[in-house]
């Protein structure tokens, strides 16, 4: 039998693990970035349950952190879609762009791809998203950054991403 879990995934490189995931009070805004990073294995609201070695990446730091800036660019919060542009989503484009010597696993993704095969099930997903959303965005938000300063999780990985942001617009 095929096991259908869903993750949370983020993609650990030179000491950071970064994911893509929407911000409640982000919906309408194109300049808030899902794209952020934390330490590895401390995703905040997620519980570590397990890692997939892909190899290293033959892509020098200072490479990845232009490809995050453009990323980051490309990956509004608000663009996050519960079955076509997600932490898994984002974690296959990653990968890809890193060239992990190991695919991206099949399996990390297999109820996403299950759910995109199946009109019935896209249109159920589409409807609950739509309805969360909309709640979510009735609630009063707290701070955009899911990992608070001094807390240990992300230690300055946004001042990161923002430097790694304008050196890939320059």
């Amino acid at each position: 039998a095929k096991s259908y879990g869903a993750f949370h995934t983020g993609v650990e490189v030179y000491g950071r693990e970064w994911a893509f995931q929407y911000f409640q009070e982000a919906w309408q805004d194109e300049s808030l970035t899902g794209v952020h990073c934390c330490r590895p294995k401390h995703a905040p609201g997620f519980e570590y349950v397990r890692s997939v070695n892909l190899g290293a990446t033959h892509l020098a730091e200072a490479e990845v952190l232009v490809a995050l800036g453009a990323l980051g660019l490309e990956w509004p919060a608000c663009s996050y879609d519960i079955i076509d542009r997600n932490c898994i989503t984002f974690a296959q484009t990653f990968t890809g762009i890193l060239h992990t010597p190991t695919p991206f696993p099949d399996s990390l993704g297999a109820a996403v791809d299950a759910a995109r095969r199946s009109p019935a099930a896209r249109t159920l997903a589409a409807g609950v998203w739509s309805a969360t959303k909309w709640w979510l965005s009735q609630r009063s938000a707290p701070s955009a950054c899911p990992a608070k300063e001094g807390d240990g999780s992300c230690a300055g990985c946004w001042a990161l991403g923002r430097w790694a942001t304008a050196v890939a617009r320059a």
